[in-house]
């Protein structure tokens, strides 16, 4: 097991992402929403796959004193609603 960051900067994305919303909503560019909300579903893909290829590597990822534990059935789950929220967003779009 391998104590990592990767596991709480994935958790922290879309927190950080919120608050940019929530200081961006009142600008006059169209589609500033979704914007935003796709350049951060975009980092959070991107740190799922980091987090799928050190798993891929053999490792299992721990943060926080073992608090959070990901193995390949996590980082699989990861990587599948990563992809889908994307989808999902750009279909809305």
């Amino acid at each position: 097991m391998t104590e990592s960051f990767l596991p709480i900067i994935l958790i922290l994305t879309p927190v950080v992402g919120i608050v940019f919303l929530l200081l961006f909503k009142n600008l006059s560019v169209k589609y500033v929403r979704e914007i935003t909300s796709l350049i951060f579903l975009i980092i959070t893909l991107v740190i799922a796959i980091l987090i799928t290829s050190r798993i891929l590597g053999g490792e299992t990822l721990t943060a926080a004193n073992n608090a959070f534990f990901i193995d390949g059935l996590s980082a699989l789950m990861i990587m599948l609603v990563s992809v889908m929220v994307i989808l999902i967003l750009i279909h809305a779009i």
